[in-house]
């Protein structure tokens, strides 16, 4: 069994295990919920999906303070920020993956691990710790321009706590649908995202509790990013809230609980890459309105760990096709190889990486009057900068002895080798997918053009 099948099975268990029920009086969910791609933000979504066979697993904590509501009434007695009333501690599983371009599906299990009531008056609280809920996502991607993009983001979350009166005796799931736009300023990724929550709310229990179930609410939210490269750090702000729409089914709207219907908090956190696969957050929120499920305070901390992709663009280049009239080549053609791979920390290829080369080869070996091969070696922005200019500048003359080798033929070309480092990203260094598309070799060949040849363009591009 492969380790990333390993690592599945592992969670797979680690849910069934834990899948009871909590019981709770109050609060109707947590409103700290991260992503299941683990894109860009924490939890503000990107317009940015997992492309295709790429998998992602996040495990968040979340440590909040003073998030339950009082009820009956009791004004004001939980607002203070000084004065500790209620302590939990929950925690977020999640899983992402890439489906197809610009479309991912995902997971997401919230679990209640333990909580601590200070006043016991007319506090509400869970009766027991497990699994709160169940959430899957999907989003597709409709535009991906050069600085800005828009996706929408469909979900639905199953709630497992009963005895809630902000949800009513057996409710049923809630259905959101959200509009995500991101636009890059200088080196400063804003995110916006906007939507509509239906709810389906039991029976109420109002009568009991003096708390009707919640109506259903406009959600909205937004981010700013930006990544210290050079720290492997990326900075992260976000603001979230809700906003109720209507009245809910009751007659007479009932809420003698201290908390607002509306609810909006702020966050700010940092995410560190510890290799490219993986990434650790931690930060800390507050509320800025003291509505429903919003904290006090809140500290948290999580991973998010990305591999793949284990479906989808295979490794391997396909068959070379027909050459056209070469008197119709270009005067250079590059060739960027993406998936071209070598043992850890080394220079060495990796075998995997012999049929991509020998395909460059071959569409080499077709081109007439090759005068020069470049080969520039590049890499992302995690460790060093001097490291990986040197690392980059190693692997592009490993790759260059490769040709030489494999084309005895061309002993007269000039062949050079330059390793630029992290200085040329292609895409976002601040994500997994976005560091292995600039980890990559580009060959740039060109050739002197005779007499009757009649380029279509200056230059022409293939990638792996």
């Amino acid at each position: 069994m492969s380790f990333y099948k390993k690592i599945l099975v592992l969670v797979f268990v680690f849910i069934q295990c834990q899948m009871s029920q909590a019981n709770v009086l109050g609060t109707d969910s947590q409103t700290f919920n991260p992503t299941t791609n683990g894109l860009d933000f924490v939890t503000v979504h990107s317009s940015a999906t997992l492309e295709p066979g790429i998998v992602n697993i996040g495990f968040f904590l979340n440590y909040a303070v003073n998030t339950l509501p009082y009820l009956y009434g009791v004004g004001g007695a939980g607002a203070t920020r000084t004065r500790f009333n209620d302590r939990l501690l929950s925690s977020d599983l999640n899983f992402g993956v890439g489906l197809a371009p610009n479309w991912d599906i995902g997971f997401s299990f919230p679990y209640l691990w333990s909580q601590q009531v200070d006043d016991g008056g007319q506090l509400g609280r869970y009766s027991q710790t497990g699994v709160t809920g169940q959430r899957m996502n999907t989003k597709y991607r409709f535009f991906n321009g050069e600085s800005w993009g828009w996706a929408a983001i469909a979900s639905v979350d199953k709630s497992l706590v009963e005895n809630n009166p902000y949800t009513g005796d057996g409710p049923g799931p809630t259905f959101n649908l959200e509009v995500a736009a991101d636009i890059m300023l200088n080196d400063i990724l804003l995110g916006f995202n906007f939507g509509h929550r239906w709810r389906s709310p039991g029976s109420s229990l109002a009568t009991t509790y003096g708390i009707s179930p919640l109506p259903n609410q406009w959600i909205y939210s937004m981010a700013a990013s930006y990544l210290l490269s050079s720290l492997d750090t990326k900075l992260i702000g976000e603001i979230y809230g809700s906003y109720p729409n209507g009245k809910s089914g009751d007659a007479l709207t009932q809420n003698v609980s201290d908390r607002e219907r509306s609810s909006l908090e702020a966050l700010f956190g940092v995410k560190y890459d510890l290799t490219t696969s993986l990434a650790f957050h931690v930060g800390g929120g507050t509320e800025i309105y003291h509505g429903t499920g919003t904290p006090a305070w809140r500290v948290y901390s999580g991973v998010n760990y990305a591999f793949g992709p284990v479906w989808g663009k295979s490794p391997l280049a396909a068959a070379p096709q027909p050459m056209r009239d070469v008197r119709n080549l270009p005067k250079v053609q590059n060739f960027t190889l993406t998936f071209l791979r070598f043992k850890f920390d080394s220079t060495e290829l990796d075998p995997s990486s012999f049929k991509n080369l020998d395909t460059v080869v071959q569409m080499i070996r077709a081109t007439p009057n090759v005068q020069k091969i470049l080969v520039e070696g590049h890499t992302d922005s995690v460790g060093a900068e001097a490291y990986n200019q040197k690392l980059s500048q190693a692997r592009s003359n490993t790759v260059k002895t490769y040709l030489k080798d494999h084309m005895p033929e061309l002993n007269k070309v000039d062949f050079q080798a330059i390793g630029y480092g992290e200085s040329r990203p292609i895409a976002n260094n601040g994500n997994y997918q976005g560091r292995a598309k600039n980890r990559r070799v580009v060959i740039r060949v060109t050739r002197k053009i005779m007499v009757g040849d009649k380029p279509e363009t200056e230059e022409s591009s293939i990638t792996f």
